[in-house]
């Protein structure tokens, strides 16, 4: 990122490290002037990807009208490096009834009539599940990355996620799967398009861990795998985010309200969603908890994977 041009004008007097993805560089650059953040996507096909879709997302959100998100100042598709303004704001980590309101407030007005008329945003999300068939070859590729992790080492770091491995492998060979699995399709197709029949944009990667609050009012961030999808792979993934807590009654307000007022489903049971997506999630985590160890044998991945799945409506398929 130090060989981009984005960082020679204004020269930064001080740069900071600053919290950011897992595949990625985020800094805030400091001058005489002026604040800013700088976001790199070293892998190339992060900058094929993952960079196009965050810096055409964040457009489309400002040619809609005054937007809570960041604006971009400047780009470099060679260097894959995006460069935005510095947003000040307290994290989130609690979602509250409050929050809620504005949480659907932001993706009501990304699929608004204006919208649709705007039509300008071109991108399916990454990982987009617009059939069954995605959700479980997304569900396959990753029980392949676990035993494609596990293989390549030493087997004794299986033993540190044990118990969830065997919970998802559980539930994966239970007839609740199957019958969640048939819940979820049909919530697939119902949301691929909203109450005005357009698709359904997402900004994927959504909740607290990717919000900042200042003067009451939410800022959104992060959205290098936003696109068009199915609003349930939204939600389901909201619901079950590791880094996102819920206040008392504020998950099943989102999940309401979200369902009635852009798709108009009345979804009185969450409890399929939690499972499927709680089933991904500790997948996914459970790749990088295993990754960690063979790195660096460091096991704080590990006891927050321990932790989320002891703590999800999958425990009961615990060894």
């Amino acid at each position: 990122m130090t060989d981009c041009h984005i960082l020679s004008f204004p020269t930064p007097t001080n740069i900071t490290e600053l919290r950011g993805g897992r595949n990625n560089h985020v800094v805030l650059a400091e001058s005489r002037i002026a604040k800013s953040v700088i976001k790199s996507f070293s892998k190339m096909r992060q900058r094929e990807g993952k960079f196009a879709r965050e810096v055409a997302f964040l457009d489309f959100c400002h040619k809609l009208g005054p937007a809570p998100v960041p604006k971009v100042i400047n780009q470099c598709r060679e260097h894959g490096v995006l460069e935005t303004s510095f947003e000040v704001g307290s994290t989130r980590e609690v979602v509250d009834l409050l929050d809620v309101s504005q949480f659907i407030q932001f993706i009501r007005f990304i699929n608004s009539d204006q919208a649709i008329h705007l039509g300008d945003f071109e991108f399916d999300a990454l990982e987009n599940v617009d059939s069954i068939l995605k959700f479980e070859q997304s569900i396959n590729s990753r029980r392949e990355q676990v035993s494609g992790v596990t293989a390549s080492k030493n087997q004794g770091h299986l033993n540190e996620i044990k118990n969830a491995i065997t919970i998802t492998e559980n539930y994966l060979g239970s007839q609740e799967y199957n019958r969640d699995l048939e819940a979820l399709s049909g919530l697939i197709e119902g949301t691929r398009r909203t109450i005005s029949g357009q698709r359904f944009l997402s900004p994927s990667d959504f909740g607290a861990h990717n919000t900042l609050k200042k003067d009451g009012n939410l800022i959104f961030f992060d959205f290098e795998y936003s696109g068009y999808d199915s609003g349930v792979n939204l939600l389901g993934d909201t619901i079950t985010q590791p880094d996102t807590q819920w206040a008392q009654g504020a998950k099943h307000l989102f999940a309401s309200r979200f369902m009635t007022e852009l798709f108009g489903i009345n979804l009185q049971n969450l409890d399929a969603l939690e499972r499927l997506f709680a089933l991904r999630w500790i997948l996914v985590m459970g790749i990088r908890a295993l990754r960690a160890l063979e790195e660096s044998e460091n096991m704080d991945s590990v006891v927050v994977l321990n932790l989320y799945s002891r703590n999800t409506k999958l425990a009961n398929y615990g060894g």
